[in-house]
């Protein structure tokens, strides 16, 4: 039985991510919950290549732990993948996060608000009329 079999077995772990579930139903903007079948698996499927690398991260932290020949074994194949490999990862990964910073970058709003007047500081306006 793998590791994964023996995570997901217990009826603790399959309480826990219910509940998660429904945190999440409960998080959801009220347009995301009108949309369609299609446009909520879509939605969904955005939202998971930052939180699976996180975990991925943290569960290969724990498998080093618990299989410690087994993760030697998968990171001596994973340092005889080619240089061109590593390279095109990186590429997909960077074009992923890439596009969707550049998403935001181009639909900010165009001026930032505006805030309200600041107090009078008397310590800053005398360090203000002493500048040169």
């Amino acid at each position: 039985m793998g590791l994964i079999d023996r995570l997901l077995s217990s009826t603790e772990a399959t309480a826990t991510l219910r509940a998660l579930a429904d945190a999440l139903n409960a998080e959801m903007p009220a347009a995301a919950k009108r949309a369609g079948r299609y446009d909520q698996m879509v939605d969904a499927v955005n939202r998971l290549p930052r939180p699976i690398m996180a975990l991925g991260a943290l569960l290969l932290v724990g498998y080093a732990m618990l299989d410690p020949a087994g993760f030697s074994a998968r990171m001596t194949a994973l340092a005889n993948m080619p240089e061109a490999l590593w390279w095109l990862i990186g590429g997909v990964i960077t074009f992923t996060f890439g596009a969707r910073e550049t998403h935001y970058l181009r639909n900010r709003p165009a001026s930032p608000p505006q805030s309200a007047p600041a107090e009078p500081n008397a310590a800053l306006d005398d360090w203000q009329k002493a500048q040169p």
